[in-house]
């Protein structure tokens, strides 16, 4: 099946299993700790802040999700609106449909048009090499490349990759060489210690970790190939608030976490906060708008209340800034203490702050 026609298919299937979503991010098992004398104004919260060497308005990512298709150039078109207006960063789809196939180009390149100002960042899989990395990055003046593993996803796709081998080196030689930062991002099964390590030890400074709990790519392509998996193997993966866990324990100030998937709400969001995540990633939040034929102003009405929400929970924490938030006490329970557990993360250290006064 060519790429272009993949895509598309992807947002039909994500959108039909919206209401099939299994919850296996673990993020509410974080309980923010109330603080009845916060001494603050609600205008003295600050959601504002800077990434890639640019000013955000939210610490709030539109992450990749549609294609190069096509039929997603009015989604394409949108989101770029909408990221433009609210002044976030936005990362578009996979795009080696347009490396094969050039007339797709123009799904992307409409995204930095809408937005010549903005953070635009490309998106190519880890088995590419660095002349097709060069490539999607200017293909769009991209700011920064969002490198996406998705093993899983390719096992269950019937005309999915069956190896690999040979991406660790890749990832390597373009960090090494690419004139823009580069990103990895796993796509829903989330990245462990180890794998941390390894990307840590190539030079990796940005992670958005995609845990469990998102869009679910297994289920999307076992919806395209009409195949029933079972829940064990829907649900695996390693959920987002341990990925986001382990990153926060690991990575230094210069580096930039983010956290993907399951992240709906404004307290999930508050929550990735307060974990040590710099900037949260959503798509479905923002591609479910359009497809619904939202006016756009409605969209952005919707988010900036959602950003009011974000500001109120962090009063209440008594915390006026995210790195403020990562100095405030968090309760774990369930499964993801469970989890913490089994790790070298030191929970009691872990709960009073994460990557604190960073």
């Amino acid at each position: 099946m060519l790429r272009e026609s993949r895509k598309l298919q992807h947002i039909q299937q994500a959108l039909k299993l919206q209401s099939e979503e299994i919850a296996c991010s673990l993020l509410s098992e974080i309980k923010l700790i109330h603080n009845c004398l916060p001494e603050l104004d609600l205008a003295d919260v600050v959601l504002a802040t800077r990434f890639l060497n640019k000013k955000i308005a939210y610490p709030v990512v539109i992450n990749a999700l549609t294609g190069g298709s096509q039929d997603v150039v009015e989604y394409n078109r949108k989101l770029a609106i909408i990221a433009e207006q609210l002044q976030i960063p936005i990362a578009v789809g996979s795009q080696f449909s347009a490396i094969e196939n050039i007339a797709m180009r123009k799904s992307f390149a409409i995204v930095r048009e809408l937005n010549p100002n903005g953070i635009v960042i490309a998106n190519i899989g880890a088995h590419a090499n660095l002349k097709q990395a060069e490539e999607v990055v200017a293909m769009i003046n991209a700011d920064a490349l969002q490198i996406h593993l998705n093993p899983a996803q390719e096992l269950i796709m019937q005309e999915g990759d069956r190896s690999f081998r040979g991406y660790l080196r890749n990832i390597e030689t373009i960090v090494g060489s690419l004139k823009v930062p580069v990103i990895v991002k796993e796509t829903g099964c989330g990245i462990y210690a180890e794998q941390l390590s390894q990307l840590l030890t190539i030079g990796v400074e940005y992670f958005d970790v995609g845990g469990c709990g998102g869009t679910n790519f297994l289920a999307i392509e076992a919806g395209r190939r009409n195949v029933q998996l079972e829940k064990e193997l829907l649900t695996w993966g390693i959920p987002t608030a341990v990925s986001l866990a382990q990153a926060s324990t690991m990575l230094a100030s210069r580096q930039v976490l983010i956290a993907t998937g399951g992240i709906k709400t404004s307290m999930d969001i508050v929550r990735c906060l307060a974990m040590g995540a710099d900037l949260t990633g959503m798509a479905m939040y923002f591609l479910n708008s359009i497809v619904q034929n939202k006016d756009i102003e409605d969209v952005l009405t919707e988010f900036r209340q959602l950003m009011e929400e974000v500001r109120t929970i962090m009063l209440l924490t008594g915390a006026k800034t995210s790195l403020e938030l990562r100095c405030k006490q968090l309760h774990i329970s369930g499964d993801l203490r469970a989890w913490l557990q089994t790790t070298n993360i030191d929970l009691a250290k872990f709960t009073q702050q994460r990557r604190c006064g960073q």
